[in-house]
């Protein structure tokens, strides 16, 4: 079964070049969907800034290199653990897991939203 959340984010920072910069910080929501084995982030809305999907961003629903890549970066960000946003989202998706009695793994029903900050986690199955 696919589930959904957003997962609202702040201080995320792409990598280019090979390098990551701090000076473009990034914010705004982000949709994952997926199941118990992981998720991925279906739909990025930036704040202040323009809504973002996996894939034909121009107009008409037909491919935008810039925008597509923005948003192929700003994802790879969120889905990967190894960041502190990722981090953030994973554990985001796992409350989301426990609250709709999904979770895979039964030692992480004891963490709430509020030991993680995240109450504004949005759940929609």
């Amino acid at each position: 079964m696919t589930m959904e959340t957003e997962f609202e984010f702040a201080d995320l920072s792409i990598s280019l070049c090979g390098k990551t910069f701090d000076g473009m910080l990034l914010s705004g929501i982000a949709t994952l969907e997926g199941d118990e084995d992981g998720f991925s982030v279906r739909f990025i809305s930036l704040d202040d800034g323009p809504d973002l999907r996996k894939g034909g961003n121009g107009a008409l629903g037909l491919p935008a290199a810039f925008e597509d890549e923005f948003f192929r970066r700003i994802a790879s960000v969120i889905e990967n653990p190894k960041t502190a946003v990722g981090s953030s989202a994973e554990a985001s998706w796992r409350i989301m897991l426990d609250d709709e009695g999904h979770s895979p793994d039964a030692d992480h029903s004891t963490i709430n939203r509020e030991q993680l900050g995240l109450s504004s986690a949005v759940a929609r199955v």
